[in-house]
């Protein structure tokens, strides 16, 4: 994951806006190779200091200079009664481990190793069906949950030792809290799919359990269905501790007293889950469509020291409203007029005296496709993975009344599509694809309305706080225009194609993926001056930045991956 050094040199076009690097290469750190080819995994930790290249025999591990720290195949690392196939393998860089799991007829096999070392930690064949889905682990207990058939167990992760076992949990883990204070843990369970065969008589579960013995205190059901995303995997619930409270958010709210388990009061989203799980009949490369979701489309809940806004309604009618409720006595306090035409509502703001929220937007659709193609050599099966972004309208703003509900404005501006909002000095600002728009929050006047058309870099996807600018992030490169008169600050030279973009410590980076490759290019957001970018055809990577691409957590360095070779760029000088 991760030339000759040449000066960059910024020069200014006139008359376009468009500033650009001279030399549109990172300058090169080092280049190296594992002794295997990184097929499973090539990632690498957060300061790059080890970085890890795995097939399904072998693995191989370098130091932050690309020199070899140790290499080994399976089979000669876990001696011979453990892994020789590694089927499933996870990295825990936190904990400095190596999860491989092989399944073998009877007795699947599992063996934790030591990354740095390169020795294997513990080997066992005492737990059969483990995958990414019932396998959960717990970084503040340095521990692993795996959930089984009849029981669920929690594995010392260094020792392999079983700390507690219980019968009273069935099913995978769907979103847990540890609370340090108690030494304790709050879960919820869900039923992957493909494991529903493995958890039968499966009901909801939420449970208040001793993390040091497994002794449950209590166990209580909720509402819903809970969901992985497809792709990346993140769990669409999560849980929150505040005021003897335990807050679950999944399609709405629902609270329970802390001591007893107790439900208190809900306020549950009605889902459309056709939408919800993206039952889609054609994939984008005309296939068929075996799983998908889409994620992003409502609001998280915005609490406040006064209670909470919680957006509900009909995804399938497209009709929302507001609702906002006392947090300790669960009385809603108000609710506003039908909001028609909102087919998504991804994000609400309370700012300068206004609850303000956005109709419409990007979502992210990600989709597992089938695609069967007969041509002259045969019948040809592709599957593809799509990481997609798409708008779901209608679009506009609307601004309520926080002590009542009551409809302040609404701007019917956004035809095509909107942006996320950004605040600043009494104003709320959006891009609506060619147009560039800034309102004051407190009476919905428009004061900024730029033609963003003529910037030459497409049409806007995402905005964010750029400190005085607003910087929208389009489908061909970056915009950034002042708060105060919307003058626009700059445009970048064209990066056509953007699928994302991605904040990482100091720096910024715009990435395109067409699926045979991924680019990455690194924007200064001062100037729009474009540092550098690199091409990646190769595979791994974390997974945040596409396939065969990594970045150091300080945003200064990049990995790229392509089979056994290994490249360090600088991003900057």
């Amino acid at each position: 994951m991760k030339k000759q050094l040449l000066a960059l040199v910024t020069v200014a076009l006139l008359g376009t806006g468009y500033v650009r690097a001279q030399d549109d290469e990172f300058p090169q750190v080092w280049e190296a190779e594992f002794t295997n080819k990184a097929k499973v995994l090539s990632v690498v930790n957060s300061d790059g200091s080890m970085i890890v290249g795995s097939d399904e025999n072998e693995v191989s591990v370098l130091d932050g200079q690309g020199k070899q720290l140790w290499y080994s195949r399976f089979k000669d690392l876990t001696d011979k009664e453990g892994v020789k196939n590694g089927e499933l393998q996870n990295i825990y860089f936190d904990a400095g481990m190596l999860f491989l799991f092989e399944k073998k007829m009877g007795k699947d096999k599992l063996t934790v190793v030591d990354i740095k070392a390169g020795k294997a930690l513990w080997t066992t064949d005492r737990y059969s069906d483990l995958t990414e889905d019932n396998i959960e682990y717990i970084p503040q207990l340095g521990a692993f949950f795996f959930s089984l058939k009849n029981t669920t167990v929690l594995v010392d992760a260094k020792t392999g030792q079983q700390r507690w076992e219980t019968d009273k949990f069935k099913g995978s883990v769907g979103a847990f809290l540890y609370d340090d204070s108690r030494n304790e843990l709050l879960m919820i369970n869900y039923k992957p799919s493909q494991l529903a065969a493995l958890f039968s008589g499966f009901k909801n579960q939420l449970i208040r359990i001793n993390a040091a013995n497994g002794e449950v205190k209590w166990s209580t059901s909720f509402f819903g269905f809970v969901e992985r995303k497809v792709l990346t995997r993140e769990a669409l619930a999560s849980l929150t501790l505040k005021g003897g409270k335990v807050f679950l958010e999944l399609d709405g709210i629902q609270v329970f007293d802390h001591e007893t388990g107790q439900m208190l009061w809900s306020a549950v989203y009605e889902s459309d889950e056709e939408a919800r799980r993206g039952l889609f009949n054609r994939g984008p490369h005309g296939g068929r469509v075996i799983k998908g979701g889409i994620y992003g489309a409502i609001a998280e809940p915005l609490y406040t020291n006064d209670g909470v806004y919680v957006v509900l309604g009909s995804g399938k009618l497209r009709t929302k409203f507001i609702a906002k409720y006392d947090l300790e006595s669960g009385k809603k306090l108000w609710e506003s007029e039908k909001i028609t035409g909102a087919g998504a509502m991804p994000n609400l703001h309370l700012e300068d005296g206004r609850l303000v929220a956005q109709i419409g937007g990007i979502v992210n659709k990600q989709t597992i496709e089938n695609k069967v193609e007969t041509g002259p050599n045969g019948t040809v099966t592709t599957i593809y993975y799509n990481n997609e972004w798409d708008f779901m309208g209608g679009y506009g703003i609307i601004a309520l009344d926080p002590s009542s509900g009551a409809k302040v404005w609404r701007s019917e501006k956004f035809d095509k599509r909107i942006t996320d909002l950004v605040f600043g000095d009494g104003m709320v600002f959006a891009g609506s694809g060619d147009e560039f728009y800034g309102f004051d929050v407190k009476s919905g006047e428009m004061k900024i309305n730029v033609d963003h058309s003529k910037g030459a870099v497409g049409k806007s996807m995402w905005a964010f706080d750029n400190g005085e600018s607003v910087a929208l992030v389009c489908d061909k490169g970056l915009a950034a225009y002042n708060k105060k008169d919307g003058a626009k600050l700059y445009t970048t030279d064209k990066f056509r194609g953007v699928s994302a973009y991605h904040h990482v410590g100091g720096n910024f980076f715009l990435r395109r993926d067409n699926g045979s490759s991924n680019t990455i290019c690194a924007v200064d957001l001062k100037t729009g001056v474009i540092k550098g970018e690199v091409k990646s055809k190769g595979k791994g990577g974390g997974g945040q930045y596409g396939d065969g691409i990594d970045i150091t957590t300080d945003g200064e360095y990049i990995f790229t991956f392509k089979g056994k070779d290994v490249q360090k760029l600088k991003v900057n000088k």
